[in-house]
């Protein structure tokens, strides 16, 4: 296996939990398991109603972070409902994810991502950039949309802007629907060599291939370390058993075996 420095692990929490007190509580916990799992990186993104109060329950860490769900491009403006960079930043927040399957779901298109990303990577962030098929095809067509996907998202993010980006591929046929649906280790790694491909067909740099490629989609404490060990992947986006301190606990620390052994 390619050694591994370090593994990112993101929670999305998507919108839960129902309250305040609720996040408090699954935070303290997630926090805790975190600070035992070595050589990984914990990302935690709430919903945004919650990440200033929840920021107020721990120091900064270079290990530990709280991130947002979405940001919208534009700073300031008639957007209700959106949150923008500088809000963010306020709150010291600085990853984000862009592009989930469910914001694309819901209208946003890729030229909407690229034009969040660009804006996001100028603004020093860290972007956790989704991609991935509806569905698959045995003519193989899904790959092409993967590819769009990176090359239009990452249209103006230059070779040097790329080392804030962590690429999440989520097959959203795989999402929410148990570790048996999600992709199996072997069909995770052709992937990851095929998005480092794109990348380097992309920014003719080898250096490219070292670019986090995370996993997300029906992922558990059962699938995780093989995920992680044999998809050779740089770590995994986590979203219903980020709302379990225990499920997510359980990832993290698959997460920190991958990294000493």
């Amino acid at each position: 296996m390619t050694e591994q420095k370090r593994m990112y692990i993101v929670a999305n929490w998507k919108l839960n939990p129902a309250s305040l007190s609720d996040a408090k509580t699954l935070l303290s916990g997630t926090k805790e398991v975190a600070k035992k799992a070595k050589g990984v990186t914990a990302i935690v993104c709430p919903p945004s109603l919650f990440i200033s109060p929840l920021r107020e329950l721990y120091r900064k860490s270079t290990t530990f972070f709280i991130g947002a769900q979405n940001m919208y491009a534009e700073d300031t403006g008639a957007f209700t409902g959106e949150i923008s960079i500088p809000m963010l930043k306020s709150v010291s927040v600085n990853h984000v994810i862009i592009g989930h399957s469910e914001r694309r779901g819901m209208g946003e298109t890729d030229e909407d991502v690229a034009k969040k990303v660009s804006r996001a990577v100028n603004a020093g962030f860290t972007v956790i950039l989704c991609i991935g098929e509806w569905e698959r095809d045995e003519q193989g067509s899904y790959l092409g949309v993967v590819e769009q996907q990176i090359k239009t998202a990452l249209s103006k993010v230059t070779y040097t802007g790329l080392s804030q980006v962590l690429l999440a591929y989520e097959p959203v046929w795989a999402i929410g629907k148990g570790s048996g649906s999600a992709l199996d280790a072997h069909g995770v790694h052709q992937m990851v060599l095929y998005i480092r491909k794109v990348l380097k067909d992309m920014y003719k740099k080898n250096s490219v291939l070292s670019t986090p490629v995370l996993y997300g989609g029906s992922v558990d404490a059962e699938n995780a370390e093989a995920l992680m060990r044999e998809g050779e992947v740089s770590g995994l986006l986590v979203g219903g058993k980020s709302l379990s301190v225990k499920s997510f606990g359980d990832i993290l620390l698959a997460a920190s075996k991958v990294t000493t052994s």
